[in-house]
């Protein structure tokens, strides 16, 4: 296993570039690897590299060109530094490239090599660690972050087949008895590890770099508001189409430092993006729009990811306004125009996505004061005819009984003790 070590000696020298080149070869083996542990080595070496990169004076550029078990760097000249670091992304999203091309022709055998996880990694550090005020001139920067939002779209899009569940995918290969289970788990395993790297790492592009509209020249900014919506729209197409939890709590945190970061902005443009988006998948929930499936899938934990991000302090108007949309569509309001399946099905969302805010734990004290109108909601919907209903009401109650209770009970007894506790925990 190479280690840290390994990096000693190499100096930023014209006359030791083979040797460079022949160190990023040797790690790329590492980093296109199924198990996390190697993967995850590799990456770490390939950071400290990068992180060599960023000094001051003439650096030494590579090229890559991916091959069938590794990459093979070799040396091209030298650059200054910020040349150095676009040099070393841009062969990154080469090997993104070249392992989506080959999910595309063949998943499985693109998962027992690790899919895009260990590249989606090196590149979530370099984002990472990237000094963004060293470059005097954006132009090259904002083309490699274009390429970024380009390629994570379609490893996304290939990644997605493993964990997705419109496409015909896992599950096909799980009612193939001749497979071996543990090439199962591989399929999965790799499929939600580039998902969630993928989802890192375009959660870190919005939170550290420059965003134009903040800027009072745009030259200076690297990220227009549209390329911002593109990514949030990435988000929303994965949490709506899996229900594979670990996927579901890696792209909700993802999306919830980029909509931290947006509600926080100075400029008022990107303080409205995060409602927007809010609005845009409640709307798509209480239309009955949304595809169904029990639980809702990943839907509800993007409206969650929103609500977390909003500040904690005073009036919580994200949350009011989502909660109180919510309790009308559950108890059959507002949904004129709909068929009655479409109508089943708003009412269905809208109580999984309550049952979600219910449950988390940021959210506890902000909640309590609609557990009556959530009873109030839930309980003739015992009676529905539809088992979709049945179901939502029968979960929803359970989280809001349990949860809502001993909130009130909690909250109920700090107050004659004369202390008010903040829930700082996740769950109850």
């Amino acid at each position: 296993m190479l280690a840290y070590s390994d990096l000693g000696g190499i100096e930023e020298r014209e006359a030791n570039g083979q040797r460079q080149a022949q160190f990023l070869s040797v790690v790329s083996k590492h980093v296109r690897s199924a198990r996390l542990r190697e993967a995850d080595a590799g990456a770490l070496l390939w950071r400290r590299f990068f992180n060599k990169l960023s000094k001051a004076g003439r650096q030494s550029l590579f090229e890559s060109t991916p091959g069938e078990r590794n990459d093979e760097f070799s040396f091209r000249g030298l650059g200054n530094a910020c040349a150095a670091q676009l040099s070393f992304i841009g062969n990154l999203l080469n090997s993104m490239a070249y392992m989506t091309q080959r999910a595309n022709e063949d998943l499985g055998e693109a998962c027992e090599m690790g899919l895009v996880h260990g590249y989606a990694l090196t590149l979530r550090y370099a984002l990472e660690d990237i000094s963004y005020e060293s470059f005097s001139a954006l132009s090259g920067l904002r083309a490699t972050t274009t390429d970024i939002i380009k390629q994570c779209s379609l490893a996304l899009e290939v990644s997605m087949k493993g964990v997705g569940f419109h496409e015909p995918n896992v599950n096909a290969h799980q009612n193939d008895s001749s497979e071996d289970a543990d090439e199962r788990q591989k399929f999965v395993t790799g499929c939600f590890l580039s998902v969630s790297e993928v989802c890192n790492a375009l959660g870190i592009l919005v939170h550290r770099a420059p965003l134009m509209d903040e800027a009072e020249d745009h030259r200076v900014g690297l990220l227009d508001s549209s390329q911002i919506n593109t990514i949030a729209a990435l988000f929303d197409n994965v949490l709506r189409n899996t229900r594979h939890t670990g996927v579901i709590d890696k792209a909700s945190d993802a999306l919830r430092t980029i909509a931290s970061r947006l509600v926080r902005s100075s400029s008022p443009h990107l303080r409205e993006l995060p409602p927007k988006w809010l609005s845009s998948t409640l709307a798509s929930a209480t239309r009955g729009d949304l595809y169904v499936l029990r639980r809702s899938a990943g839907t509800p934990f993007y409206v969650l990811a929103v609500l977390g991000a909003e500040r904690k302090k005073g009036n919580r108007h994200f949350l009011s306004g989502t909660v109180r949309q919510l309790l009308e569509t559950s108890r059959g309001s507002g949904l004129d125009g709909l068929d009655l399946e479409r109508a089943r099905a708003a009412v269905s969302h809208s109580m999984n996505v309550l049952r979600v805010l219910f449950t988390d734990g940021s959210l506890a004290e902000s909640m309590l004061p609609y557990v009556g109108d959530a009873f109030a909601a839930i309980v003739p919907k015992f009676s529905d005819e539809s088992w979709l209903v049945n179901d939502s009401a029968r979960n929803e109650i359970s989280t809001v009984f349990l949860n809502g209770s001993c909130l009130e009970i909690e909250y109920l007894a700090t107050r004659r003790s004369g202390t008010v506790r903040r829930c700082s925990t996740g769950r109850f």
